[in-house]
């Protein structure tokens, strides 16, 4: 665990004041207790500043800011790469001339050869900012997976990408899509493709650092009179799996296992206190969610976080479509079959708190960060059960299919209806009872 900081000036007159990066350096002390560093760049327009805590390399050999041989390129790292010994070897092999045996240097003479496209090969997990002062370029990047935290900030604006790594070449910090969109297409076109049914598809957001659930948050096809107070609940991400994985049902007595059908956005920049009207600045893009639940778990009342986030109950995926993708997320259909056998059929356009108003809502309350998944809520008629054998198919209109299977040990059974049809039918009780196995009554 270290600390990383620094200063990017821009216009006339913008210099670095060394005093205040030392100061803003020092606040860090908590992170890295064992040395510091600075470093100034020769027009005093960037400044990076780093407390360390020393578990590579412990020799002054190793502190940072590290540089090159000629100390144009300059790093400040937080993190670990387990693969910086294979890529030392490859890099003295090539001639690249090491002062320390710390996987930070590892870096820097990557970067010499491969420019941003050296955070490809780093496996592990980092936030890194690089100053390469012959291109007069800053780059900043966080691992894949977001366990190093890398935030920015313009003025009074903080944000932070929900990407993996972010070039600054001129004052303005967008979300990454925006900028690296056009590449990407690019790379795809020159790349050779793999049919999908070659690929396994790991889950979009495989660890984000809040999943929230809005709740009782449609109309439910003009049944309920008006809407529910706005309300949300948080599920814990480790619940997460992806297109093609299965949902277990734990040995619990719970009245029945069902999932929720809902469409979830991506939190594209650090949110707070936003304003309705400015929702979409803040939404990085759009996926198919399901929102498992263990309906009835003893005791009555105290059950809301054992039945939304037992392991496996949020299926999520199979990609994550970019907001620019989905225009109006407001109309958009949505259907769950069970076994090939439409369940829930409802659309985006019934919410009872439509999506600007749950992100003005929800950031009021915390802030909401890049990579936060938000579920918006499901239509509770078509609701139902979910058994041993199951292979359910979300689909959502211009967002695509979400299919996963459903597994039971105990093969317990309950009927095959939906909420309103119990409810049409005359029937006691919010769901069918269970019939069969382990805990039936």
């Amino acid at each position: 665990m270290c600390g990383i900081c620094g200063e990017l000036r821009f216009g006339p007159g913008g210099e670095v004041h060394e005093p205040e990066l030392i100061a803003m350096r020092d606040q860090l002390v908590h992170r890295g207790p064992d040395s510091d560093g600075v470093y100034v760049s020769p027009n005093r327009r960037v400044g990076l500043g780093f407390r360390r805590l020393r578990i590579i390399d412990l020799t002054a050999n190793a502190s940072q800011p590290l540089s090159n041989e000629d100390g144009t390129v300059q790093i400040v790292f937080n993190g670990e790469i387990y693969n910086f010994q294979e890529l030392r070897k490859g890099l003295v092999a090539r001639g690249h001339r090491f002062k320390s045996n710390s996987d930070t240097e590892v870096i820097v003479h990557l970067y010499e050869e491969k420019g941003a496209d050296c955070i490809a090969d780093l496996d592990g997990m980092f936030a890194l900012a690089i100053w390469d002062d012959r291109q007069r370029r800053l780059l900043l990047a966080r691992d894949r997976a977001g366990e190093k935290r890398l935030a920015a900030a313009w003025g009074a604006v903080e944000q932070e990408t929900a990407g993996q790594a972010a070039t600054v070449e001129r004052p303005q910090f967008g979300v990454a899509h925006r900028s690296q969109k056009g590449k990407l297409e690019a790379a795809a076109k020159k790349g050779k493709g793999k049919p999908l049914s070659k690929v396994k598809l790991r889950p979009p957001l495989p660890k984000p650092e809040n999943i929230i659930c809005m709740a009782v948050n449609y109309m439910e096809d003009g049944t309920l009179p008006e809407p529910a107070p706005i309300n949300a609940f948080m599920k814990s991400p480790s619940s997460i799996i992806g297109d093609g994985d299965t949902m277990v049902l734990p040995d619990v007595p719970a009245g029945i296992f069902e999932g929720e059908a809902e469409l979830a956005l991506v939190i594209g920049k650090r949110a707070h206190n936003v304003k309705a009207a400015d929702y979409k600045q803040y939404i990085f893009g759009y996926t198919c969610f399901i929102d498992g639940s263990a309906r009835g778990l003893p005791p009555p009342g105290i059950v809301f976080f054992q039945m939304k986030s037992r392991a496996t109950f949020a299926p999520m995926g199979p990609w994550l479509v970019t907001a620019d993708e989905i225009p109006d997320p407001q109309k958009l259909a949505i259907e769950l079959k069970n076994n090939g056998v439409s369940m829930q059929k409802f659309n985006t356009d019934d919410m009872a708190h439509q999506i600007p108003r749950c992100i003005e809502w929800l950031s009021s309350i915390h802030t909401l960060e890049p990579g936060d998944v938000v579920a918006t809520g499901t239509n509770h008629r078509g609701l139902n059960s979910f058994m041993d054998g199951d292979k359910i198919e979300l689909t959502i209109e211009k967002v695509g299919t979400l299919k996963f299977n459903v597994k039971d040990e105990l093969k317990r059974t309950w009927a095959r209806t939906t909420r309103s049809q119990h409810k049409d039918a005359g029937k006691e009780g919010a769901h069918t009872p269970q019939l069969t196995g382990k805990y039936a009554k």
